[in-house]
This record gives structure tokens, C-alpha cells and sequence, in this order.
């Protein structure tokens, strides 16, 4: 059979190819052609790192405003003139001995505290529902539940959270709907109201990083344990878990980060009553206008990030 010759493969002849394939051909030939361009010669080595080269700049990027952030939060600051002054731990004895370090105390335990209840709850309802998806013979069925679990990243989390404001708040659904009991319920400005939004927010992300793990669970070894006799409580808590722990040290990382940075969730659902460490810095750089005092605040919730992220790495990586 004939062959015709298309970008860099070659077709049988009668068959066209698909529009995305043709289009990959098609982007693989100009950079082909441009990598021929430039006549690197024996430089051609150095055109994966040219490839490479935004996303180390954009890397820089970050770090050079993470070394900046920590430069001013180690120099004092004047109110009254506006200007910065030297080298100075003024700003962190403030946050842990000074007048208001009770409130900054207060907040950081706070945002650790609702985290990791996030997270541990997140990852408790996202098990069942990634193993039901990966269990799930029918495709149809299985593309359904993804496109659910998508769905909420098409909104903004903003969006999302004046939802919850609607049925949260004193006339809201959740208020009529108690009102038939004999008593109206509104959970806006509580503890309950952030951590409901933020579950909300954090359970599809939990779900989509352990489905991978879920994903390469051998279902004969599921099937051998209940045919020797095995419960499904044995099943789960000897096999599932087990082989599912690399996804489940993943999903504590990514759900723990994203909480402990969260910032609209606390400040709409509640009401400014339970500020996040996010809402504090916030707070301090625009209403204060102390880019200093905010930077230390900000070094603060890096460095607990970082020995959080670092301890759930070390328990994880000692047991899988």
C-alpha cells in the first residue's frame, strides 16, 4: 500500500489524520524547523534547557519576592515617616511577645487547627468516593462522576463561597429549613461555616489526587481477601489503605497547603470573626500599610507551612 508522507510520519494513503493529531504534527514540524534554524550545531544540547528557560524564570520570580518578603520582615519600620529602617527582630517580637502577640498566636493556631481538620476530613470522603469511581466498571457512569467532581473548578472560589453565604446565612436555606423544626439555624460567622466551605472546596481536589493511587490497586488482591473470608473493614484497612498511601500522602500535602493559605473562605463565611493568618496579612499590608510587620506575619506562615509539609514528608516516607 502506498504511503504519503505527512510532517514527520508517514500516512497510508486514503487516510486522513484527526484534526489534533494533524495539529501536533504540524506544531512538532515548526519546532523542528525553527531548532533547525538556529544552527546550534554542537550546541544542540542546549535547546531542552531553551525550552525550559520561562519556567526557571518565572521560578526566579517567585523566589526573589520569597527573599524580599523575608529581607523586610527582618527591618524595622516607621509608621509616621513611612519609610524602612534597619536590620531588626522588632516585627517578630511584636508577633510572639508583643501587646497583640496573644491575637497572632491565636490566628496562627487557629489556621493550623481548622487545616488539618480540613484536610483529615476531606481525605476521609474522598477515599470512598475515588475507590467507587475506580471501581466502577461502566464507563459512562465513571465519566459522569469525574465531570461532577470537575465541575466546581469551572467557578471561582469565590463564587463557590457566596453559595454557601446564601445557605448559611441567618435568612438563608439552611434557616428556613430549620424554621419547620421550631428553630432557625444560621451557621454564618462560625467555625462550622468555614470549615463546611472549605471542605467543600477541598474534597475534589483530594478525590483527583488520589485517583491515580486508587487507579493502580490490583482488584484480585481485594477479591482473594473476601473469598478467604475477609470483612470489609479488614479489606479496606488491610489492603485498600495500605496501597493507597502514597495517594493519600499526596492529597494531605496538596489539601493541608491549600488550606492553611486560605483566604476567601474565612472572611466571607466568617464574618471577619475567625480570621486566617491570610486575612491578617491582608489586613496589615493594605489597611496598615506595614509592608514590614506583614512580611514577617507572612515569613511566619511560610516557615509552619514548611515544617508541616516537612513533617507529613517524613512520617509518609518512613511507612510507604
Amino acid at each position: 500500500m502506498d504511503a504519503v508522507a505527512y510532517g514527520t510520519v508517514e500516512l497510508d494513503a486514503g487516510m486522513k489524520p484527526k484534526t489534533d493529531v494533524q495539529l501536533s504534527f504540524r506544531i512538532l514540524d515548526v519546532i523542528i524547523r525553527v531548532t533547525r534554524g538556529l544552527k546550534l550545531g554542537k550546541k544542540a544540547y542546549l535547546f531542552p534547557y531553551i525550552l525550559v528557560l520561562p519556567a526557571f524564570l518565572l521560578i526566579g520570580i517567585l523566589a526573589l519576592g520569597i527573599l524580599l518578603m523575608l529581607w523586610r520582615g527582618f527591618h524595622s519600620f516607621s509608621p509616621g515617616e513611612n519609610s524602612e529602617g534597619g536590620l531588626s527582630f522588632d516585627h517578630y517580637r511584636e508577633l510572639f511577645f508583643g501587646y497583640g502577640s496573644s491575637f497572632y498566636l491565636k490566628t496562627l493556631g487557629r489556621t493550623i487547627l481548622v487545616s488539618i481538620v480540613v484536610t483529615l476530613t476531606s481525605i476521609m470522603c474522598a477515599l470512598p468516593v475515588a475507590y467507587t469511581i475506580t471501581s466502577t466498571q461502566n464507563r459512562r457512569t465513571r465519566r459522569f462522576a469525574l465531570i461532577m467532581l470537575l465541575v466546581p473548578f469551572m467557578m471561582g472560589e469565590s463564587v463557590r463561597t457566596i453559595g454557601w453565604f446564601l445557605i448559611l446565612g441567618n435568612n438563608g436555606a439552611l434557616s428556613w429549613v430549620t424554621s419547620f423544626f421550631g428553630r432557625e439555624i444560621g451557621l454564618l460567622g462560625s467555625i462550622i461555616a468555614i470549615w463546611v466551605g472549605m471542605l467543600q472546596v477541598m474534597f475534589p481536589i483530594a478525590t483527583l489526587v488520589l485517583l491515580p493511587a486508587m487507579t493502580k490497586i490490583d482488584r484480585d488482591l481485594e477479591r482473594a481477601a473476601r473469598s478467604m473470608g475477609g470483612k470489609s473493614t479488614q479489606v479496606w484497612l488491610r489492603i485498600i489503605l495500605p496501597l493507597s498511601r502514597p495517594g493519600i500522602l499526596s492529597a494531605l500535602l496538596v489539601v493541608l497547603t491549600l488550606s492553611m493559605t486560605e483566604f476567601a473562605i474565612p472572611r466571607i463565611l466568617g464574618q471577619g470573626k475567625h480570621p486566617f493568618v491570610a486575612n491578617t496579612i491582608q489586613q496589615i499590608y493594605f489597611e496598615r500599610g506595614n509592608v514590614n510587620f506583614g512580611s514577617a506575619l507572612s515569613t511566619v506562615l511560610l516557615l509552619a507551612v514548611v515544617v508541616m509539609v516537612l513533617t507529613i514528608g517524613y512520617f509518609g516516607k518512613s511507612r510507604v
